[in-house]
């Protein structure tokens, strides 16, 4: 017997979210920080690098601090957005039970 999934209320998909989100940005700063430290070994011992076409475009424009802000824009896009996401649940009636459409 199958069981049977309830649809999740709104506040519910609110908390969710935020805490997606932020995990999200959480996650990209730590890669941000891998970044810099794999691209600092790659100058200091010129070590073989394999990455994303779009890393060495922003490495040979910008150098590694390009790469590093580029993850952290990223980041911070995700960190605005669990802002606004729990900005939005801690505005939210605390009795909205409905489930959502």
């Amino acid at each position: 017997m199958a069981a049977q999934r309830r649809e999740l209320t709104k506040r519910e998909q609110y908390v969710a979210g935020w805490r997606s989100f932020l995990l999200a940005g959480l996650m990209m700063c730590g890669w941000a920080g891998y970044e810099y430290y794999r691209i600092t070994d790659f100058e200091t011992h010129r070590r073989l690098i394999l990455w994303w076409k779009l890393f060495d475009d922003l490495y040979h424009w910008g150098g590694k601090w390009a790469v590093v802000g580029f993850l952290l824009s990223i980041a911070a896009v995700f960190f605005i957005t669990s802002g606004l996401m729990l900005a939005k649940l801690r505005s939210m009636p605390a009795d909205e039970q409905q489930p959502a459409a």
